[in-house]
């Protein structure tokens, strides 16, 4: 049994548009014809959506006016004594923390001068400060 000639056209023309057709990368280079560029196009793209991230990640610019420039702890009787020197004059917000990953994210201590005393340093076995 022989199928009807309309019907074998139809399945002909949609073979043929189906053999042109260009792959979905073709689309993003405007040079049509020019397969080399239009596989190598996508590939840069990816790679660059993947490595930009992680080149950016952690750079931060720090400013002399981030944070203290010096900063000494001593344990004295009973209690931490943290000193900061940079000649800013500005408060200092202290944060405590036994957990180093919520440093900055608790409540803080407001100073107004460049010593900060931490009377009950024994409230955990290891205990993390940060000044800004």
């Amino acid at each position: 049994m022989e199928l009807p000639l309309p019907a074998r056209s139809a399945i002909a023309r949609v073979a043929s548009e189906r053999a042109v057709r260009h792959p979905w990368w073709g689309s993003l280079l405007p040079l049509p014809g020019h397969q080399v560029l239009a596989a190598v196009v996508p590939v840069l793209l990816i790679l660059l959506a993947v490595t930009v991230p992680f080149s950016l990640r952690g750079r931060r610019v720090e400013s002399a006016s981030d944070g203290p420039v010096r900063i000494d702890m001593r344990a004295e009787g009973g209690t931490v004594r943290l000193a900061w020197t940079d000649g800013r004059g500005k408060p200092y917000r202290v944060y405590k923390s036994t957990d180093p990953r919520q440093l900055g994210w608790g409540p803080a201590q407001e100073v107004k001068g460049t010593q900060w005393v931490d009377s009950e340093p024994d409230s955990a076995p290891i205990v993390y400060y940060r000044v800004e």
